[in-house]
């Protein structure tokens, strides 16, 4: 119950299916309802301490909502699905391999964009490192020296000073 009253799939993605290929907005469509009433007629049908065992609780769904970034297709689908992911209370335990997960995808998705789809990612981007940096600036900071390194292998000028210029303006408080 807890986990279906905060995941809050459908609003979210009502909002943002846009960003998302047809197949995929299939898959995150599984997430929502489909996904929580399969977990409650399983409890409702579970006739011993076995059968409840092996339904997914809270730490399972908190993974299973985090491996599903492998079942989108672009690098820029997972990036959004993770943006989502971060602003779900029932994540927060995995807010840090959130961002590691974040880091890893980094690299590929510029390589997926073309140069409007670039800025506007990289203004979205970097406002969500400033929301968690005070709570995960090292992780922050990792994935920011990752992001760094894509648009400067870019050899694409007006980006990296695109990129340099909202660097600049982010205030520098690390305590």
């Amino acid at each position: 119950a807890y986990w279906h009253k905060n995941a809050l799939v459908e609003s979210w993605f009502e909002d943002k299916k846009h960003l998302f290929k047809e197949e995929s907005r299939q898959k995150l469509l599984e997430l929502g309802d489909p996904f929580f009433n399969d977990i409650n007629a399983q409890v409702e049908a579970a006739e011993s301490w076995a059968d409840l065992t092996e339904i997914m609780f809270f730490n399972d769904i908190s993974n299973y909502f985090r491996r599903y970034t492998e079942q989108l297709d672009s690098s820029l689908e997972k990036i959004y699905y993770i943006f989502y992911l971060l602003h779900v209370p029932a994540m927060s335990q995995l807010t840090n391999h959130l961002l590691y997960d974040l880091n890893r995808i980094l690299m590929g998705v510029l390589k997926e964009l073309d140069q409007t789809e670039m800025n506007s990612f990289l203004e979205n981007i970097i406002g969500l490192f400033e929301e968690l940096k005070p709570q995960h600036i090292n992780t922050v900071l990792d994935c920011i020296l990752t992001l760094g390194r894509g648009v400067i292998d870019t050899k694409d000028q007006s980006t990296i000073s695109f990129f340099v210029s909202k660097l600049i303006n982010i205030p520098a408080r690390y305590q």
